[in-house]
């Protein structure tokens, strides 16, 4: 029997906290995790369509096109055809999508550096390593066809 608590639990114990703070943030912002989520990606990778979104997320197409419609008609994205496939609609941030990206960075800033500020420099660093290094082999191995 294993003595210690494993770390997968460890993980889940932060990733649960996290989220919660994040959600009770961003609540006063009347935006989700996965809303605020899907900013930050288009802050990031202008111009995705609902497809690549909903790989990054892992859900299905219908589940993100109900969110992205969501932040369409708060005027916080807007959506435009593809230019060489009419088909495909591109989603970029607006003016007030990226205004209001901002103010939330601010606020999920402030729970970052409370959660993390309890760790050092060198650690936090590394920490920021591992997760990076773990999150490029969970993006290659989920790449992978079967």
């Amino acid at each position: 029997m294993h003595s210690d608590v494993r770390t997968l639990y460890l993980i889940r114990i932060v990733q649960l906290e996290c989220r919660s703070r994040m959600a009770d943030a961003l609540q006063s912002f009347d935006l989700s995790t996965s809303q605020y989520a899907v900013l930050s990606i288009l802050d990031r990778r202008d111009g995705l369509s609902a497809a690549q979104l909903s790989r990054r997320f892992r859900v299905t197409p219908q589940s993100i096109n109900t969110l992205v419609s969501s932040l369409e008609e708060r005027g916080l994205i807007s959506r435009r055809e593809a230019p060489d496939n009419r088909r495909i609609l591109r989603t970029t941030l607006t003016r007030s999508g990226r205004q209001l990206l901002a103010a939330c960075d601010v606020a999920i800033d402030a729970i970052e550096t409370e959660l993390f500020g309890t760790l050092s420099r060198a650690e936090f660093s590394g920490f920021r390593h591992v997760l990076q290094k773990l999150a490029a082999y969970l993006h290659d191995e989920a790449s992978i066809p079967a």
